[in-house]
């Protein structure tokens, strides 16, 4: 990234932090007990293993060294400004990362392109280097849809409440800044829970071990749509012959679920078992959730490889992440865009863009610039 860059993008997030710090550190629950780490704009270093005992210190913080993305950590320590191993572990949050790019078997669309840092020629497919000069190639993501990931957490919050219980008022969700969304989980015996306990919501949303055979709760999202299967009324698609037979006639007897399961065969159960697997599997990032210490992008802070703000979101369904997450000013900027396909923000559409100068709005060009396709001159 040019100076010139560093400089607009700086200027950009300080002026968006002077505003909005207070509320920044409003979301974030005891404060002075968590981690606070960076990376720093300027240098692109992560600097951790900070403490601050004040919403004003974290503001001070904040307005210094301007950072490019600002986490805290999900745990609360007695020390937090220690040594991972000096900072006495007292609780936790409970944490879950939903992101698009894991969400691509259920339908997230994610497009590429690669460019290379050389002579800036632009591919659509991925090869191992540049055909025109040799050079090193840059894969470079693209995002326009995040509806597949606000429906895999809608059934996330969903199953959180209706099948673990938790209090909805202790449930947040925050569109992540980029591809997904966070949703934090605390108060209460939440934040006791230890590594294990962690792991066990983990599987069980992710539906790691799930054996239909011990599938007798009626409440359950996993029995429900294995009802719907064995009373005929949800057609698995990928069976063979055979096995559409075999299911047909269990279909047919007279029979409770629990007795047409001990009628499948081994090749037919497992395919049912992978179907409901694939279809009400939560995909559920398991470090983030099982990992206690772990650093989590600040509530209402900026990301830095998109510009876009890691937004609280009180309507899911409404939610729209390329018009609700941009908050960066928009005063405009002349930058040179390399390659940029079309971009829809605020719900204007700027864009395709190659080799050519552009005036922008601000939040526009900080993200051609954080996706490293732009520069201002």
């Amino acid at each position: 990234m040019k100076e010139s860059s560093k400089i607009f993008l700086k200027q950009l997030f300080k002026e968006y932090y002077y505003i909005n710090s207070s509320r920044i550190a409003k979301e974030v629950n005891r404060i002075s007990q968590r981690e606070i780490a960076y990376i720093s704009l300027e240098t692109g270093k992560i600097i951790r293993h900070i403490g601050v005992k004040s919403k004003s210190d974290l503001f001070n913080l904040i307005l210094t060294d301007v950072p490019a993305h600002l986490y805290h950590s999900a745990a609360y320590y007695l020390f937090p400004d220690r040594e991972m191993d000096k900072k006495v572990l007292l609780a936790a949050d409970l944490v879950f990362d939903i992101d698009a790019d894991k969400l691509t078997y259920k339908g997230a669309k994610i497009d590429y392109f690669y460019l290379c840092d050389e002579c800036h020629e632009v591919y659509k497919s991925k090869r191992e280097k540049c055909e025109k000069c040799g050079g090193k190639l840059r894969e470079i993501e693209w995002l326009n849809d995040l509806n597949v990931a606000k429906k895999e957490t809608m059934k996330l919050m969903r199953i959180l409440i209706d099948e673990f219980g938790f209090d909805p008022k202790g449930i947040t969700v925050y569109f992540s800044g980029n591809r997904g969304y966070h949703i934090h989980v605390s108060g209460g015996d939440v934040e006791n829970m230890d590594v294990r306990a962690r792991l066990e919501i983990a599987d069980y949303l992710k539906l790691i071990g799930y054996d239909l055979v011990y599938d007798r709760y009626p409440e359950r999202r996993t029995f429900k749509r294995l009802k719907r299967i064995l009373e005929g009324r949800e057609i698995i698609s990928d069976l063979n012959e055979g096995e559409a037979d075999k299911l047909r006639s269990i279909i047919k007897g007279d029979l409770d679920i629990q007795d047409k399961v001990k009628m499948l065969n081994t090749r037919l159960k497992e395919k049912i078992e992978s179907y409901i697997r694939r279809n009400e599997g939560i995909e559920i990032d398991p470090v983030v959730t099982t990992d206690m210490h772990r650093l989590i992008r600040f509530p209402e802070s900026i990301h830095g490889g998109t510009g876009f703000i890691k937004r609280k979101v009180d309507d899911l369904t409404s939610f729209n992440p390329f018009n609700d997450a941009i908050l960066l000013p928009g005063r405009k900027i002349d930058v040179y865009v390399e390659y940029s396909p079309a971009i829809t923000l605020r719900g204007e559409e700027y864009g395709p863009f190659f080799r050519e100068r552009a005036r922008l709005p601000g939040y526009v060009a900080a993200f051609l610039i954080c996706k490293g396709v732009a520069e201002v001159e």
